[in-house]
């Protein structure tokens, strides 16, 4: 592990304020929970008014999810040159059609299924120059239409078996838990980088680290290692 003194960037809530303490006039500490999809509207109507910004007149975008990892690594920009059939080059992103909700974009397939990634709809749009006359040529071509598609599902399967094998591989909490408990040095180590992080958070917004649950589970180790080491001492 890296000595403190170089790993502060990891950790922001403490760091990064002080950094911009002389053109802060308020800071404002927001809870995970705060941006659920039922609360997130209510939250920015509340930050708005205290910062002095107008208001979100609509909850449809704070309702949505719009971004998680696999979202993030779907977007991809496609370009398919121009040739006898179209005569101009053609630029597609594709992207998850919750994303697209929040702008205009010009579908080319609004909602497209693959099998490869269940229970996500994919909006194949068209982007630069010309794409409305891109769009009514392609409709009528199905031939090139079946191409572009092809080459976008075989990305898409791609990127789904990416995913399973992510989804194999990733740690959660409380993975993260257990290496704390078997490393007793490690945890003291990050337990000070940790405490002087979170110190901003409980000075600022004490109630936040009250629905910490995980944060709480990784405080009770330190009576572990604690009572461990007492007992090594006592021997």
């Amino acid at each position: 592990m890296q000595s403190y003194a170089q790993m502060p960037h990891h950790f922001i809530f403490t760091t990064s304020p002080k950094q911009f303490e002389s053109i802060t006039q308020e800071l404002i500490y927001i809870d995970m929970q705060e941006l659920s999809s039922e609360n997130a509207y209510n939250t920015m109507k509340k930050v708005c008014q205290t910062i002095g910004l107008r208001p979100p007149s609509s909850n449809e975008i704070f309702s949505k999810k719009i971004a998680d990892s696999l979202a993030l690594n779907i977007e991809k920009d496609f370009v398919f040159p121009k040739n006898e059939v179209i005569s101009d080059d053609i630029f597609i992103k594709i992207l998850p059609y919750e994303n697209t909700l929040h702008k205009n974009f010009t579908f080319l397939i609004e909602k497209f299924s693959s099998p490869h990634l269940e229970k996500k709809l994919i909006s194949i749009c068209l982007i630069g120059k010309n794409k409305t006359n891109i769009r009514k040529k392609l409709l009528k071509n199905k031939d090139y239409m079946n191409i572009i598609i092809e080459k976008i599902d075989n990305y898409l399967k791609y990127i789904g078996k990416i995913f399973i094998k992510y989804e194999e591989l990733k740690l959660n909490e409380d993975d993260i838990l257990i290496y704390f408990q078997k490393d007793p040095e490690m945890y003291y180590q990050f337990s000070k980088l940790l405490d002087y992080e979170v110190s901003n958070v409980e000075r600022v917004a004490p109630q936040i680290l009250k629905n910490w649950i995980y944060y709480a589970k990784f405080l009770n180790l330190k009576n572990t290692h604690d009572n461990t080491n007492s007992r090594i001492k006592d021997r």
